[in-house]
């Protein structure tokens, strides 16, 4: 990213702008934009309240652009409606593995913290330096081990050491 931005202070956009394209042109094979509706219009988009989007989004580059074209998009879509119950958190003894990015712009760390507070019988795995699904060497080896033992407080994550990120790539 810094190499694009770099490209685009030098007048040359041809980067920046071939990475936006060809994540526009791909957009399709990788998400299913009726399904991203389906679900976000129902139960995310519609509980938004307006003192968050202005609290949230002030001072940003983008500013409320990304939600209010969200709503946009929503207001079009069907409409569902949910039960008086349905926003309350999980109540939950069942075995249970939380594993989270500290790096994760789009479910960030209390978001998780929030969500696994109802769960008694649970264990939550930060991986360091990490973003939304990134997978170190150590998960798939807890995931075996948690799935053996149905014990998520007997898992030892200590294998799960933080990763530096890769230099950016400036030339």
């Amino acid at each position: 990213m810094p190499w694009i931005i770099h490209q685009a202070h030098s007048g040359n956009y041809g980067p920046l702008v071939e990475g936006i394209l060809s994540n526009a042109r791909n957009a399709d094979a990788g998400l299913s934009f009726g399904l991203l509706f389906s679900i976000t219009c129902s139960d995310d988009v519609a509980f938004v309240r307006e003192e968050d989007i202005l609290r949230e989004t002030q001072g940003t580059y983008l500013g409320d652009f990304r939600i209010r074209q969200q709503q946009a998009a929503c207001a079009r879509w069907p409409k569902v409606s949910h039960p008086a119950a349905f926003r309350k958190p999980v109540r939950s003894t069942i075995p249970t593995l939380f594993v989270s990015g500290d790096m994760d712009a789009a479910t960030p760390l209390w978001m998780t913290e929030h969500a696994a507070q109802g769960f008694e019988n649970r264990r939550e795995v930060v991986l360091r330096g990490k973003g939304h699904t990134e997978v170190t060497d150590c998960i798939p080896g807890l995931y075996e081990q948690f799935v053996r033992s149905a014990d998520p407080r007997g898992l030892d994550p200590s294998s799960c050491k933080p990763e530096p990120r890769p230099p950016f790539r400036v030339r």
